[in-house]
């Protein structure tokens, strides 16, 4: 009885110590995958902003007209971005 109670907690342990593994692994995943969408949004941030100066129109209707239209599920942080590079050109 008692070795079949050491058995099962050592098997326990081996399980939280797979699971931990298996967990630093996916937090090492994230991390990475994080890195890599935080440059692309930055190359992305650079691309918008040279079109809004190549086009050099007036882009606050159009910001406006999507803030507006609740057909849009884009966060407002995005217009409000888009709304400083406009500025800034």
């Amino acid at each position: 009885m008692q070795s079949m109670s050491i058995a099962q907690v050592t098997i326990a342990m081996s399980n939280i110590e797979r699971v931990i593994q298996e967990n630093s692994a996916k937090v090492e995943e994230t991390s990475a995958a994080s890195k890599e969408m935080r440059g692309q949004a930055e190359q992305m941030n650079n691309v918008v902003a040279r079109l809004v100066a190549l086009v050099g129109a007036d882009t606050k209707p159009l910001i406006d007209d999507v803030a507006e239209n609740e057909d849009f599920a884009v966060d407002n942080r995005v217009f409000h971005w888009l709304h400083r590079v406009t500025r800034k050109v």
